[in-house]
């Protein structure tokens, strides 16, 4: 199912961010109803690459993986940013695919936790 995944719409509705302050790590738990939203196109898993737009970050050097029941998205940003984006092939909703989105890069780190809306 997932070998099949040419796009995915994906929404963000809950986060965990940290961030140090003066050396010491805080943390916060966030509810967005209207989240974050990215786009991946172009995904082919057999070369390994696709192509990431929305309101993160935005790149198009994006390393694909697929192992087991997750597609996993990589992206090593300009700024020494490291992205990860991890696809389950477990349904929410509406045939909708679980998802997380990780992001550190300092001074901030980030969990998104939503689902995606597949193409084919």
């Amino acid at each position: 199912m997932l070998e099949s995944i040419k796009r995915l719409q994906c929404s963000f509705s809950a986060a965990s961010t940290a961030s140090w302050d003066n050396g010491v790590p805080t943390a916060r738990t966030i509810t967005q109803p209207d989240g974050g939203r990215l786009t991946i196109d172009r995904i082919d898993v057999q070369d390994g690459t696709a192509e990431i737009g929305g309101s993160f970050r935005g790149g198009d050097n994006v390393n694909v993986k697929l192992v087991g029941a997750n597609l996993h998205f990589l992206d090593v940003a300009t700024d020494g940013g490291l992205t990860v984006i991890t696809v389950f092939a477990k349904e929410t909703h509406d045939g909708r695919l679980q998802a997380v989105y990780s992001r550190a890069a300092f001074p901030q780190a980030a969990q998104y936790y939503g689902d995606c809306e597949a193409g084919r």
